[in-house]
Formats: C-alpha cells, structure tokens, sequence
C-alpha cells in the first residue's frame, strides 16, 4: 500500500513543484520590474522618489505582516484558493498602480493590495505547500527549486517590463503585467 501512494505522491510532487515555481516565478518577477517605472511614474504622479518609495515600503511592512494570516486562512481553507486569491488582488493592485492618478491611489494599489496579493501568492503559502508534500529527504531541494523559480522570473520579466515600457508606455505594461499575473 506504502509503494503504491508513492507513484501518486511522486506526480503531486511534480504538479505542486511547477505550480508553485510558475507564482513565485509571476510574483517575484513582476515585484522586480517596480524600479523600471520609478521615473515615469513619478513623472505622472507629480512626485519625486520618495513617493514611489513610501508605496513600496508600506508594500513590503503589508507583505510581511500578512503573511502569517495568509498563512492560516491557507491551513483552513487551502492553498489553491488562498493562491486564487492572492493572484485576483495581485492583478488588481498592478493594474490599480498603472491607472492611479495620484499617490494615495498608488499607495493604495501598489502598497496595500500588492502587498496583501504578496502575502498570499509568493513565498509562505507556497514554501508550505511544497514542505507539506515533500518528502523529508527531498523538501531542501524542493524548497530550493521553487525560490530559484522567484530569481527566473526576475531574471525573464524584468527586461521584457523594460522593453514593453519603452514601447507601449508604463501604464499599458501595468496593465500588460496585470494580465500576465493572472495566466501565471
């Protein structure tokens, strides 16, 4: 019975490891591409950096503080909706920051929503998932495998952001990112 879970166990193993590669990959990649619109968005918002700045930071306290409640609600009601979630406010806070007209939008969407859309679609809830189901002598390289995906996606996202933004402007890549956040 113990070596026919195994095979299942095994494929589980597979899917959870992809999925949660593919949103750390999404979140950690679009997080990164933020300092690519740090001069035209402050250009619009009629700011300087320090603007920008305080948006990001509340999103990184706002990250942080929610991530064990992403965390417990994950535990109660599961990792895929608690996933769900976190990719519904991650498309509406990106796309919030690429139609606000001044800095408390920005805060809101870019700080708030972002970094509640963090909170349940990036590191914790999917590191537990992926220590959930692993095997003991397998979770290191698990876990490691699903952080890495986090650097590819910055490594892919970031110049693709760069060069979209040149093309079509930055809201249009904010709302081009949204997107993107929600196939990933």
């Amino acid at each position: 019975s113990a070596t026919m879970a195994s095979p299942a166990r095994g494929r589980s193993l597979v899917w959870v490891l992809i999925a949660g590669s593919a949103v750390t990959a999404v979140s950690l990649g679009i997080r990164a591409t933020y300092g690519l619109f740090l001069t035209p968005v402050t250009a619009a918002l009629h700011t300087d950096r320090a603007g920008f700045a305080l948006a990001i930071a509340i999103q990184n306290l706002v990250w942080g503080l929610s991530q064990p409640v992403a965390g417990a609600i994950a535990d109660r009601f599961g990792v895929p909706r608690v996933l769900a979630a976190g990719g519904v406010l991650y498309t509406a806070g990106v796309f919030g920051m690429s139609r606000a007209t001044s800095l408390v939008g920005f805060y809101l969407s870019g700080g708030l929503v972002v970094g509640l859309a963090m909170a349940a679609a990036s590191f914790a809830v999917v590191l537990a998932a992926v220590g959930r189901i692993a095997p003991p002598e397998r979770r290191t390289s698990a876990m490691g495998m699903v952080t890495a995906a986090g650097s590819i996606g910055q490594f892919l996202l970031v110049p693709t952001a760069g060069r979209l933004e040149d093309a079509m402007g930055w809201s249009k890549v904010g709302s081009g990112l949204a997107k993107e956040a929600v196939r990933g």
